[in-house]
């Protein structure tokens, strides 16, 4: 073991006696720089650069600890379209062409704005908000496929995060979105923002018309060991469809200091729809002997009005995504829907029969929510809160029939 460190050691001054040699040697051959002058010297000051800005694109897909994060802000749809157009671009989120959302193939979707439920995308004229709603407001589709506990269980399918635009400081935006085919079809949108001293404005109007005809046809072959024992049935459906919907939001950011920041929404929304509809049936045997054979004229309606407002607080403790919200959101609704129907009998023993039916619904709920959230290491976060909500529902359902106007009786089992 001796020997070996003696060798080393002097292997390594060797080596180093190399090195000082030659270090001289080199320094005679090469070129010297004359000296530096005071106008070199100024001509280096000259070029010194103060600033330097580096630019970057943020990814359009990333990948979070319980989400995929879809950037938007450059989609060609995000600007000329509506947020279900935006929506359709996302993978694995399907829109209809009546802006029903579905997630790998589940209805069953929350909607959520900024993170926290809007009142506006609940209930069955959400598609027609999604297709009234301007694309241009949204810069991020976040895509929750396996919720945690933190979200509401209602949304079994998965959770859907849309994330608005940050206004800059001092900047206003407007922006105006209007289609319009033949009469039957249009949509008009409105939307603005305006930022300054902490305090931030934004707002959208919407307005959608819509017109559509369908028809149906349906052909049901029972079969018997007879041409007589055969039995046939057919019907026809045709009609038109008329739906108005009309929306209207205002909100306001207000940041108090560095930490902590008050936001507040109204929004207003109404839907009315009318159904026009003639259905033809009939029922003959094998030999096309005609056993019923009636016609019935269907009218029909359904209006919806939406009233709700939002107050919330949020304040950013130290680290990133280390935050305490409360939310605290009240929500109005009313909802009325009527339908008669006239049956006509041609062939057969039924008689002819006018029947009425129609509802009417009134919704308030509150909700109180309250979240804190901490890092808990590389792609880990603490997530504990309380949610609580209120719902007070009035239903008032009747039905009626008889063979005309005067002689309309009540239906027992649907009047309540």
């Amino acid at each position: 073991n001796m020997s070996n460190r003696t060798l080393l050691m002097t292997t390594a001054l060797l080596f180093g006696c190399v090195l000082f040699g030659a270090a001289p040697a080199l320094a005679q051959d090469a070129d010297q720089d004359p000296p530096a002058t005071a106008e070199d010297e100024d001509a280096e000051e000259a070029t010194e650069v103060d600033e330097v800005v580096v630019q970057a694109t943020r990814p359009d897909i990333i990948t979070a600890a319980d989400r995929m994060i879809y950037n938007v802000s450059n989609d060609v749809q995000a600007q000329t379209g509506s947020v279900a157009d935006v929506l359709r671009n996302v993978p694995g989120v399907e829109v209809d062409l009546q802006g029903n959302v579905s997630l790998r193939g589940d209805g069953n979707v929350t909607i959520l704005v900024d993170g926290r439920p809007s009142a506006m995308l609940r209930g069955a004229s959400r598609a027609d908000v999604l297709q009234a709603m301007s694309g241009s407001q949204i810069e991020r589709v976040e895509v929750i496929t396996n919720p945690s506990a933190a979200f509401s269980p209602e949304g079994s399918g998965g959770v859907i995060n849309l994330v608005t635009r940050t206004a800059q400081p001092s900047v206003t935006s407007v922006g105006v979105r209007a289609s319009w085919d033949g009469g039957e079809r249009g949509n008009l949108s409105l939307s603005g923002s305006r930022t300054k001293d902490g305090l931030t404005l934004s707002g959208e109007v919407g307005l959608r018309h819509n017109v559509s005809d369908f028809e149906s046809e349906s052909t049901r072959l029972r079969p018997g060991a007879t041409p007589a024992a055969t039995i046939t049935e057919e019907s026809l459906s045709t009609g038109e469809n008329t739906n108005t919907f009309g929306n209207a939001r205002v909100g306001a950011d207000y940041d108090l200091n560095a930490r902590d920041r008050i936001s507040g929404e109204l929004s207003y929304r109404a839907f009315d729809a009318e159904n026009d509809n003639t259905q033809t049936f009939e029922r003959a045997d094998g030999n096309g002997i005609v056993s019923d054979r009636y016609q019935r004229l269907q009218t029909g309606g359904f209006s919806n009005s939406n009233v709700g407002g939002r107050l919330s607080w949020r304040r950013k403790l130290e680290g990133d995504q280390h935050e305490l919200a409360a939310d605290l959101e009240v929500d109005s609704s009313t909802s009325e829907r009527d339908l008669d129907l006239i049956s006509t009998t041609q062939v057969g023993g039924e008689p002819d029969f006018l029947q009425r039916t129609g509802s009417d619904n009134q919704n308030d709920s509150y909700g109180f929510k309250l979240d804190y959230t901490r890092p808990m290491g590389e792609r880990r976060l603490l997530k504990i809160g309380y949610e609580g909500d209120l719902d007070i529902d009035a239903f008032d359902s009747f039905g009626s029939r008889g063979p005309d106007e005067a002689g309309l009786v009540p239906i027992a089992a649907l009047t309540n």
